[in-house]
């Protein structure tokens, strides 16, 4: 469903941006793709202004 879609993008934009040094997530982020986190974040956009 689009809020499931909305909350999991969230979750992981949120992971990305708020990520702290020394933690697993930090080391999650340093393999992620920006392009990657930069298309999930303008999903995230069009989620929101469509579905709801």
């Amino acid at each position: 469903t689009p809020d499931k879609l909305h909350t999991w993008i969230r979750t992981v934009v949120d992971a990305y941006h708020f990520s702290r040094e020394g933690t697993l997530i930090r080391e999650a982020r340093d393999l992620m793709n920006p392009t990657i986190m930069q298309r999930l974040e303008q999903l995230k956009i069009m989620v929101e202004k469509n579905f709801m």
